[in-house]
């Protein structure tokens, strides 16, 4: 599967960034979500983004973590 590197480019505009807007973080949270599938996560953020604005929430650092996982292991960032 090829790597998607629109994907990883939102990545790393969603980290850059240091202060979020509830729009940003359900932006993150959707990202994140193709990425991992993780709906349990998705559906907090979508509850209560206002939460997850700060730059040290679970979702910056879930986020992160697929980041280098994009940089490190080649194909891993693919869109399913």
């Amino acid at each position: 599967m090829p790597i998607d590197n629109t994907i990883t480019k939102r990545l790393n505009e969603f980290l850059a960034k240091t202060d979020r807007t509830s729009e940003e973080v359900i932006s993150g949270a959707t990202l994140l979500l193709q990425l991992n599938r993780n709906r349990q996560l998705f559906q907090t953020v979508m509850t209560n983004p206002k939460h997850f604005e700060s730059r040290n929430s679970f979702l910056s650092v879930s986020v992160a973590r697929h980041s280098r996982m994009c940089k490190t292991m080649p194909g891993s960032c693919s869109a399913s």
